[in-house]
């Protein structure tokens, strides 16, 4: 996998499905709502809500959690602080962070019911809600896409980096049902036990997720009555999103023409249907990022090919000259054995 991208570039702008829910951007959000008044106490936000000082009294927040290198504790002295300098890139191992991060959290939760934990980066997309994801998982024992549904619930446009769920969809068949969150060397045995290679679990995933591009048009086809769903767009827009942000390489020529097909498939619907109706607007949208995505990909295989060419170029340079030093050898040899004089 190729990360060209830093994730500094990334907390700058919202992509267009983050966008959607922007204006919850600077909203606190519990991570359930459901009477658990453990996890009520836990929320997630970005850092124009950490940094909201109104709104952090609202809250009663007494504890944060910065999922971030770079930005500030601005109320510390006042809060207690634990910070993980998480990079926001699908290689990034995120599980050597969690046993720590949890560890703060569930103690904070555990030691005074009336105490509140804010985790946050710089949106409130991938980093916090990857580490709200992972407490869920371990207090109740749920798989990953469990504990996303339930978060995801709270605040719609939380979304862990690819590789992110990638490490969390393989940790969660490390965990007990009575998995204590705040035992950190409990989390440090459930993450060190987890072996993934992030890049071949994204590929599956490439292919589920062209599977359903395929699947959404036919069902549109046949009822565009669901055109009126634009939800249902989001968390596809968000993953091909992800591709295309994070500049994930796949140099998989196959791959990357079924890809091109799908894309065609949903810029179809702009010629069934009105491109005003949101779904095929929405439509539009993924393609364009299965596009742009499928462009670095070409860009990276035409570049290796260069290289490749380049490399068979300089072999075949060199195989010549040792073709021409060895008939001058044996040149010389023949001569000598004429009984020339080589000087």
């Amino acid at each position: 996998m190729a990360s060209l991208v830093s994730s500094s570039e990334l907390d700058k702008h919202y992509s267009f499905f983050e966008a959607l829910y922007h204006d919850q951007a600077c909203h606190l959000h519990a991570v359930a709502d459901d009477g658990d008044r453990t996890l009520r106490r836990l929320y997630v936000g970005s850092k124009e809500a950490a940094s909201d000082k109104r709104l952090l009294v609202q809250y009663n927040i007494t504890h944060v959690v910065i999922a971030h290198p770079q930005l500030p504790a601005k109320y510390e002295g006042r809060l207690k602080y634990y910070r993980v300098n998480i990079k926001d890139l699908p290689d990034y191992n995120l599980l050597d962070d969690l046993p720590g991060a949890l560890e703060f959290i569930d103690r904070a939760l555990r030691e005074n019911e009336h105490n509140r934990v804010l985790v946050h980066c710089s949106k409130g997309v991938s980093r916090s809600s990857s580490i709200a994801i992972a407490y869920v998982m371990f207090l109740r024992g749920l798989t990953f896409s469990e504990a996303f549904s339930m978060v995801e619930s709270q605040r719609p446009h939380v979304y862990p980096n690819l590789g992110f769920q990638a490490q969390l969809s393989e940790l969660e068949k490390y965990l007990g049902s009575d998995q204590n969150p705040g035992d950190k060397k409990v989390v440090e045995k459930a993450c060190a036990l987890c072996t993934i290679n992030v890049m071949k679990s994204i590929k599956a995933r490439i292919r589920d997720g062209l599977e359903e591009v395929e699947k959404k048009v036919d069902a549109i086809l046949d009822d565009n009555l669901l055109l009126q769903r634009a939800v249902m767009w989001k968390r596809l827009g968000l993953f091909f999103e992800n591709l295309h942000k994070y500049r994930v390489v796949v140099e998989d020529e196959g791959l990357i023409d079924d890809a091109l097909r799908a894309a065609k498939q949903l810029e179809s619907l702009g010629t069934v249907f009105a491109s005003s109706i949101e779904g095929v607007r929405y439509a539009k949208a993924v393609a364009e990022e299965i596009k742009g995505w499928t462009s670095i990909c070409e860009q990276a295989i035409n570049a290796r090919r260069l290289i490749d060419a380049q490399k068979e170029g300089e072999a075949d340079r060199e195989e010549k000259k040792k073709k021409k030093k060895k008939s001058k050898k044996e040149h010389k040899k023949e001569r000598r054995e004429k009984g020339e004089i080589i000087m």
